[in-house]
């Protein structure tokens, strides 16, 4: 990652609390208090955390659970994008804080390592009055120091954490620090050059890309080989009749090898 001209943005404010029901419900209520954009969240545990589809998100002490509003310039419908873009700095920052490894993003919004899942996203958009973008809260969640034995039995095989992986993470406070300088990057280079960067950084680090896969999306099974992703973020799946279709939302599975 190259300098960034831009001023830092991001991170300013920073509101540190030590129990909070989800860094999303409380950055939501200070966007919405006319807070800046910039304006983030930090947690020691949550009670509530949530990911995506409402699915619960296991939240103990000495992980990161980080919420950022971010007041875009853009149409609705680009919104998604910024999953994505939170998705490749996440992996970014934790390929520089953990030399040595490899993580892999998984469409719309998770990152692996080792094959397991160690961090997600949960991008939530609230519109003005005239059907604009008033904010959206691009949350975060990593797992650094939970042991995989620490994880509720139903996420034993598919969770992990840095510690896990490594044998050593960094603290909180320093992934977030350099996690918010990576996002404010690519936040900025997204606002500037489009997605197209995104989506260039994005697709090499697919865990699934080539693979067969499966998309459950507006209650249909779509199968087929991942192909990347369009140049909106949706994703792209090869039939096997050989029609390529797009995928604009839904929840991605494949055999893990």
């Amino acid at each position: 990652m190259g300098p960034d001209p831009a001023p830092r943005v991001l991170g300013q404010p920073l509101v540190e609390l030590e129990v909070v029901e989800s860094t999303n419900l409380e950055a939501r209520r200070l966007a919405r208090e006319g807070r800046p954009e910039g304006t983030a969240v930090l947690a020691a545990r949550q009670t509530g955390g949530r990911g995506r589809l409402g699915r619960a998100w296991f939240s103990p002490a000495g992980n990161l659970y980080l919420s950022v509003v971010l007041r875009p310039p853009l149409p609705p419908a680009h919104a998604p994008q910024l999953s994505l873009m939170a998705g490749v700095a996440l992996a970014e920052a934790i390929a520089a804080l953990a030399p040595g490894v490899e993580p892999r993003v998984k469409w719309p919004n998770d990152v692996w390592l080792g094959g397991r899942k160690v961090a997600g996203v949960l991008a939530e958009l609230e519109t003005a009055p005239g059907g604009a973008i008033d904010f959206v809260i691009v949350g975060i969640g990593v797992n650094l120091v939970t042991p995989v034995g620490g994880f509720p039995a139903e996420l034993r095989e598919i969770a992990t954490s840095l510690q896990a992986e490594t044998g050593q993470a960094p603290s909180r406070d320093a992934f977030a620090r350099a996690l918010l300088r990576v996002l404010e990057h690519w936040y900025n280079t997204l606002l500037r050059d489009g997605f197209e960067p995104v989506r260039a950084g994005w697709e090499p680090c697919s865990i699934t890309r080539g693979l067969p896969v499966a998309v459950r999306s507006a209650g249909e099974l779509l199968r087929g080989v991942e192909q990347g992703i369009e140049p909106d973020g949706a994703l792209r799946l090869r039939r096997s009749d050989g029609a390529v279709v797009r995928v604009l939302a839904g929840d991605l599975e494949w055999q893990r090898g």
